[in-house]
């Protein structure tokens, strides 16, 4: 199994890799999604993770985060995991459209550059207690419950 970005089919396009391309099996692309299944793809992801509260993101945010993205999944990913992270940081329980910015200023660009979030050490210590909460509850689920 590999999974690669779009240079990664150009790559293989190259003859001297002919016989690795002819023991892929099966190939797909993921092709960018519209504004309507990007809203859907955000709250399919949030209700995997176990969200079950009200709408998270704003309908700007979204507007923001598909223009940010162009319905690119692996970028929609970063930038709303960054947008969530910034509207955590703030206390904040709706993510809006001033946490989608700053997750593409973070960002740089709309390509998904991954880099850390620019918060301050007052944020990155909240969040890390918040990581640690939430891991020693898991494991207490997990020896305990059987979860």
């Amino acid at each position: 199994v590999m999974f690669g970005q779009s240079e990664l089919d150009e790559r293989l396009k190259n003859p001297r890799l002919r016989q690795l391309r002819q023991r892929i099996v099966f190939s797909y692309s993921l092709k960018p999604m519209d504004r309507h299944a990007l809203g859907l793809y955000i709250h399919h992801r949030l209700f995997v993770a176990g969200y079950e509260g009200d709408v998270l993101f704003t309908p700007k945010a979204l507007d923001m985060l598909y223009k940010a993205s162009n319905g690119i999944p692996r970028v929609v990913n970063i930038l709303s995991h960054k947008a969530l992270l910034v509207g955590f940081g703030q206390g904040m329980h709706r993510v809006t459209d001033q946490h989608v910015s700053r997750a593409v200023n973070d960002s740089g660009s709309s390509t998904g550059a991954v880099k850390a979030p620019n918060l301050s050490l007052r944020t990155e210590l909240q969040l890390g207690i918040a990581v640690l909460i939430v891991c020693g509850v898991g494991l207490f689920l997990f020896e305990h419950l059987g979860v």
